[in-house]
Parts: C-alpha cells; structure tokens; sequence
C-alpha cells in the first residue's frame, strides 16, 4: 500500500491509501467505524486480482486527518476533492458497516463521476431506527441531543469521553495479538461470546485490524465525529442516487440488522440487495472483497 496525504482547499490534512492495479479503474474505500485508510489492506489482493486501483481515506479525526464539521455532505465533497487531486475522474465507491453514509454521500454529491455504489454492512440513522427503549444506546442519544442543542463541543467532549471507556484498555495492549483480544471480547455478544464464527480472521488479517486500530484511534475525534454524524439528520438526499448500487448484508449479523438493509432498499429502491446466507458482520465482507470490487467495475 502507498501512504500518503493531501492538503484540502480549505488546509485540512486528509490521510490517503493507495494499492491494487496502478492502472485499474478505482474503487474508493470509505472505511468502518473505528477504522483508516488501512482498511484498504485487506482488499489489496482481490483489487490486483480484478484489476482494480484501490484508494481509501481516513475520514476527519481518524488517523492523522484532521477533524472536521459533523456533516455527510462535508465528507462526500472531502472525498470529490481527494480523487480530483489524485487525477481520477470516474470512479465506484463502496463503504463498508460504518462507512456505509459517507459512501452514499460520496455517490449523492458525486453525481455522474461516480459509477457505481457498494453498501457493505452499512449502517444507516441508528438514532431513528433502533428501538427508542435500547438501554445500550441511551448515552449516545443523549449525546446527539446536545449537538441538537447547539452545544457542538461539549457534544464531541461527551462522546471522546464515551470512546474512552470503549478503547483504553484495548489500545493498552502491547501486541498485536492481545489488542485483537480485547477487541474480541468489545465485539461479543451479550453471553460472553462472539457474535459470529471468527474461523475466517487468518492471522494476518488481525494483525491488519490491529495496525488500522491502533492508527484510527490515535485520537477519539474521529469516533466522535463519525457518531454524531450519523446520529443527527442527514444533510444528503439518497434519492439523487442513479447510479447503480450494490447492497451486501449478512443474514446472521448481530450488529447490523436486516432493518438496515432493508432501509437501503427503501432508500435506493433500484439497488440490488443481496443477504449472503449464514454470514455475520465480518464475514459477509471480509470474505467476498473480489465478488463486490467485480459488481462495482463490471
């Protein structure tokens, strides 16, 4: 992978990724929730495969990219402005569980430059369809309605706190092995256990999740900015999306569920979904990056 980054018009630091075939049509990566620009890696070798230019972004406050407003517009223009300066014109987009809205936003803003859209896991407006009684969520609710209130800093100070107590312990952990430990036990399900058969996690790829970890959350702006862009009303309007669109879930995901496929669908009513039967969260896209590179450059 190449790294690198790049100066936006209005001076802020955006981090950027590199790989596949130099001279392949590009696929952006917007990449997860926590995540970076090294997500890319674990797509590498099917981009080389399918003859695919593979560029990814660390979105604002994750990595070294600096922060930025809370705003999917904002990050489909910050993505415009990065493959303009990277010399593409045409390109497909895909985001993968919570990069899922800024690739949507990316393809809205886009418009005919993008020719293709990929929903991988995505995620959509958590604080309108999760149940109003999820106990798990009330302190991000109350976040979200202080950012309503106007109060934008003590909002972004309330969720760097809350990220806080999520990851501390994680990003403590010397080797690479243990953080994907601690990481283990954040992802589990209620009863202790995985959510998913993590058969498929080879050793590299953990260590791949460990390095984009531990760069994602050098700070917790990113975690905060993510969240409350997501949680407030969208800024964006999904039915400007033509292009043609992808939607990959997992029929067992225990973290994204069929409520969120099912609003894409809704959304885009011209994209093609498909439930990849028996897989989880991670399986239903780590494991499938050739099938979904080949849908969006076909």
């Amino acid at each position: 992978m190449q790294l690198d980054h790049l100066t936006l018009r209005d001076g802020r630091r955006v981090d950027t990724a590199q790989g596949g075939d130099a001279h392949g049509f590009p696929v952006l990566l917007q990449h997860g929730l926590p995540g970076s620009r090294l997500a890319a890696a674990h797509a590498e070798e099917a981009a080389h495969e399918c003859g695919v230019r593979l560029v990814s972004v660390s979105r604002p406050g994750f990595g070294r990219s600096a922060p930025a407003n809370p705003s999917l517009a904002e990050r489909g223009q910050d993505a415009i402005e990065v493959v303009t300066a990277l010399g593409i014109d045409q390109l497909a987009v895909l985001g993968v569980s919570g990069g899922a809205p800024a690739a949507a936003a990316t393809a809205a803003v886009g418009g005919d430059r993008i020719t293709a859209l990929g929903i991988a896991v995505g995620i959509g407006p958590w604080n309108e369809l999760e149940p109003a009684d999820d106990a798990g969520l009330a302190a991000e609710r109350e976040i979200v309605a202080t950012y309503a209130r106007g109060e934008t800093e003590e909002a972004l100070h309330a969720y760097r706190r809350l990220a806080a107590t999520w990851f501390d312990d994680m990003l403590s952990r010397e080797s690479d092995e243990d953080l994907m430990s601690a990481f283990d036990a954040l992802a589990a399900g209620e009863d202790g256990e995985p959510d998913e058969d993590l058969s498929y996690m080879t050793p590299g790829m953990r260590r791949r999740f460990a390095q984009d970890l531990r760069e994602a959350l050098l700070t917790y702006d990113g975690m905060a900015l993510d969240n409350l862009t997501v949680g407030r009303p969208w800024d964006v309007d999904l039915s400007s999306i033509r292009q043609p669109t992808f939607l990959w879930f997992g029929e067992r995901d225990a973290f994204v569920s069929h409520v969120y496929a099912d609003w894409w669908q809704q959304q885009i009513p011209h994209a093609r979904l498909t439930l990849r039967e028996g897989k989880g969260h991670g399986s239903a896209y780590l494991e499938h990056w050739a099938d979904m590179l080949r849908d969006l450059t076909r």
